[in-house]
């Protein structure tokens, strides 16, 4: 299971505040963001990283996920009236749908 800082924060009843959309990263709640930035802090690992090795992994994730996952992305941007909100609704529904199946 893929486990985080957001992750533990939304455990222990921190609420997930507002919805954002980062950057390359894709859509957040600043928990997790905030989450984000305290694994790469706490990651021995990312440490030894160069920022530049950081940034090419994390943007080829992002290229990566965004082809595996562009049928529902443009159903999403180009079948709804809304589609800022369209994402919103499915992030925190998918959000919630984990915390709920938790093992």
């Amino acid at each position: 299971m893929d486990e985080n800082l957001g992750k533990t924060l939304g455990y222990w009843g921190v609420p997930a505040g507002p919805y954002v959309v980062l950057p390359i990263l894709g859509p957040s709640s600043v928990r997790d963001t905030t989450g984000k930035i305290g694994d790469w802090f706490a990651d021995p690992v990312g440490w030894e990283e160069t920022t530049w090795e950081t940034v090419g992994q994390v943007v080829a994730d992002g290229i990566d996920t965004r082809d595996s996952e562009s049928g529902i992305i443009e159903r999403l941007y180009y079948q709804s009236l809304d589609p800022y909100v369209a994402t919103r609704s499915a992030y925190r529904q998918h959000e919630a749908f984990k915390a709920a199946n938790r093992e």
